[in-house]
């Protein structure tokens, strides 16, 4: 049995935090306000650290109480259970095992526990070695033994091979034969601890020593609802997972915690080469921007990165902008627009719409309500014919230089925003990306916008009556602002903060349906892995 897909089930049940429900009364809690929040620290050999602080202490935390009230809605509860349902009978179609039910129906309650329950994961490699790995959640007896029970029986299910008892000590070991080949369950004081190792796991036995030591199984207390820090390429490194990462991928650490009624997110990428991007002067586009947004976002340096992409180069068009700009109108899902500065937006928009008229001749074929055709009045070309959506690409030549511009729809008339009504934040010399919306309108407009290209690339749209897509909807009248800063703080560093009702974003809440949807859940998303509807004949 691998440990790739039991690294991906722990980190997702760690980081559910839209899928969570309210504690029952008499539950522990913590009063977490007061106390100071700091990233996980590492160490050299430290790949992953993951503390949760469990909805029982957040529920007791008076911050985040609209993040709160949303997670005691009953369509949250209906998206946790079918999740949680998903994962727990994922572990035999991920590893290509018979689906053992009467193993798999044992699996939720210890989900759901993992989700109120304060937890902790450590994953640990030596220099060239294979990885270690425990995690550790805060239990009572009755629970522990559940645990000890029931996650024996799935063991056996998954590999064949039954647990051993310890005798005198609780907990049990199964020797198998793939890395790692030693998975381990014991407790400790509070808390029960799942380890894997190779041959030994040391991690695990120094994690019973904190606990014997100082009650709890991490070196230093947080009181943040979630801190990550983790090496994607170590952990893929430590136990020969075979992730596709580029080398350039970096170590992220993150903090989550209750802000007043909000979260605040914020936290370090760090990345093993200098950042080869400059942060030329913002050229915002003013002229195109109308007043009365429900959103608005900029980003610069993007132009190394665009020039390494094969799509962009196989385009010949030139050299790729370093600045884009997003924005969306409020009433109107569809009137989401950008722009990109570009010294030869005209000509590039020219030979743009030669390749896209070429390939949508030979794609669509004579269907005249899915193909492109020019623009009557301007350079550029539009998508023809679909009702309440108007894609389309032009240029557009402004006081302060030419832009690549484009939305969704045909942009209104000029009414452009006041200058004084910009993010205060783009005179930051270090600003890298700014992102402002009013996040309830922007599910809408997401989500319509999302179903339409799922249309267009032919792919499964989300059923309407999908949970997920039913549950980012309901809760879209109770989400507020959300305001995302990423800075480069250091050659090698960009920091970020976000202060939201939920932690995401429309867009992201979209996707996180589109998941949680996947009908290989937690592989992949619904609208890649469903086939989509036959067209009528």
């Amino acid at each position: 049995m691998h440990i790739k897909h039991c690294i991906c089930g722990l980190l997702f049940v760690m980081l559910l935090e839209t899928g969570c429900r309210k504690a029952g009364s008499g539950t522990q809690s913590t009063d977490m306000s007061t106390q100071p929040h700091t990233v996980a620290a590492s160490v050299p050999d430290t790949v992953a650290v993951i503390h949760w602080a469990g909805t029982k202490n957040i529920f007791g935390d008076p911050n985040g109480a609209v993040l709160k009230r949303i997670c005691a809605m009953p369509d949250s509860a209906k998206v946790q259970d079918q999740t949680l349902q998903k994962l727990s009978i994922a572990p035999w179609f991920l590893l290509n095992r018979p689906l053992d039910t009467n193993s798999a129906i044992l699996l939720p309650p210890l989900l759901e526990q993992a989700i109120e329950s304060e937890s902790y994961l450590e994953i640990r490699q030596m220099t060239n070695g294979p990885g270690e790995m425990v995690f550790a959640i805060r239990l009572n007896p009755a629970q522990s033994a559940a645990w000890e029970t029931n996650l024996a029986r799935a063991m056996e299910s998954l590999t064949g091979i039954r647990p051993v008892t310890m005798p005198g000590t609780v907990g049990w070991k199964l020797k198998k034969h793939h890395l790692p080949n030693l998975i381990e369950l014991t407790r400790s004081g509070e808390w029960t601890l799942l380890g894997a190792g190779q041959d030994q796991n040391s991690l695990l036995a120094e994690l019973v020593t904190r606990v014997r030591g100082g009650g709890v199984p991490f070196k230093s207390a947080t009181n943040s609802w979630l801190s990550v820090d983790f090496d994607a390429l170590r952990i893929s490194s430590a136990f020969n997972l075979n992730w596709s990462l580029p080398s350039e991928f970096s170590r992220i650490s993150f903090v989550a915690v209750g802000h007043e009624t909000n979260v605040w997110t914020y936290g370090n990428a760090h990345f093993p080469q200098v950042l080869s991007f400059t942060l030329e002067p913002w050229n915002v586009p003013i002229e195109l921007i109308n007043d009365g947004l429900a959103s608005f976002s900029c980003v610069r340096g993007l132009r190394p990165w665009l020039a390494s992409l094969k799509f962009w180069n196989d385009l010949h068009v030139g050299e790729p902008p370093d600045q884009l700009f997003v924005w969306a109108l409020l009433f109107q899902p569809m009137q989401t627009f950008f722009a990109a500065p570009a010294a030869q937006a005209s000509n590039q928009v020219h030979q743009l719409t030669e390749i896209v008229l070429n390939k949508s001749a030979r794609f669509f074929g004579s269907n005249d309500l899915a193909g492109f055709r020019k623009l009557q009045d301007t350079n550029g070309f539009e998508w023809n014919g679909v009702p309440y959506i108007w894609p389309n690409l032009q240029s557009a030549e402004l006081t302060n230089g030419q832009f690549l511009f484009g939305g969704m729809f045909q942009p209104p008339g000029a009414s452009p925003i006041p200058p004084d009504k910009l993010p205060a934040s783009l005179s930051l010399s270090n600003l890298v990306y700014h992102g402002w919306e009013l996040t309830g309108s922007r599910i809408e407009g997401w989500t319509f916008m999302s179903q339409f290209i799922r249309w267009a690339c032919m792919k499964a749209q989300l059923p309407d009556k999908a949970a997920s897509l039913e549950w980012i909807r309901k809760i879209a009248p109770q989400i507020g602002p959300t305001v995302t800063d990423i800075k480069r703080t250091a050659p090698n560093q960009l920091a970020f903060d976000r202060h939201s009702t939920v932690g995401f974003t429309g867009i992201e809440l979209n996707l996180l349906a589109d998941w949680l949807e996947s009908p290989r859940f937690p592989v992949g998303l619904y609208s890649l892995l469903t086939p989509p509807p036959k067209p009528p004949e």
